[in-house]
């Protein structure tokens, strides 16, 4: 799933790409997550090139969503939280103020605790609809929302 979201993510334009672990997130193990993000940077290159892109996206590192939180996320403001309920999309978001990031959840979404902690990091809630998306697909319409009112 991921391999399909880092390639249509630099597709779509992404700047950087943060793999988060939330607390409903499938888990890497240690040993591996080195692995995985080299392989990501390895598909990041080939999807720049496939597609013409001359800036290449930086992968970075696993990090926790406690850890991203506190140390990028408050650079990133103001940046959107997709969440079903929500009470303005994202559509509405961009057009009121362009989110310098989209933050997604695993399945399941977000926690309830980790929506109050990113809401008081900065964040504005914002949901894709009335339909429930599985995250694969949540992250691409929310990239192509994003993505088709910038400048």
């Amino acid at each position: 799933m991921m391999d399909l979201i880092v390639r249509k993510a630099v597709e779509l334009g992404v700047a950087a790409i943060v793999p988060v672990e939330s607390a409903r997130s499938q888990r890497i193990p240690t040993e591996r997550a080195a692995r995985r993000v080299e392989h990501w940077r390895v598909i990041v290159i080939a999807a720049c090139e496939q597609c013409g892109r001359n800036r290449v996206p930086n992968v970075q590192a696993i990090t926790t969503f406690d850890a991203w939180l506190h140390s990028g996320a408050p650079q990133l403001t103001p940046w959107a939280m997709l969440d079903g309920s929500a009470p303005r999309s994202l559509l509405d978001e961009v057009n009121a103020q362009m989110p310098r990031a989209v933050a997604v959840g695993p399945e399941g979404g977000f926690t309830p605790d980790e929506r109050e902690q990113a809401l008081a990091r900065g964040a504005v809630a914002a949901h894709l609809g009335a339909r429930v998306l599985r995250a694969e697909t949540a992250a691409l319409a929310a990239l192509a929302i994003v993505g088709s009112t910038s400048g």
